[in-house]
């Protein structure tokens, strides 16, 4: 199956029973959608330790690392004021 189908049921079980329509007419930047679930395990499998340790701390990792870049790259250096022409 293709990863954008996968994304948009999971997207769809998340909103359940409001569909993805409804959402995006009526929630979708205007309101917030509340869904009250009797179930204490209905998001149980929305994402497991696995899914984080694949997806998530990988992207907050690489994020760590471009911060150390950018640190350790030195910035444009800055022109002297007596090097500056008038016109």
């Amino acid at each position: 199956m293709p990863s954008q189908f996968l994304n948009n049921l999971a997207f769809a079980k998340l909103i359940a029973p409001v569909s993805t329509e409804t959402f995006f007419s009526e929630y979708w930047e205007r309101k917030p959608l509340i869904v009250h679930r009797n179930d204490a395990n209905y998001y149980g499998d929305t994402l497991t330790l696995e899914d984080f340790d694949r997806h998530i701390l990988p992207a907050r990792l690489m994020s760590k690392r471009r911060k150390q870049q950018r640190r350790q790259t030195p910035g444009p250096k800055s022109i002297r004021p007596k090097a500056w022409k008038t016109c």
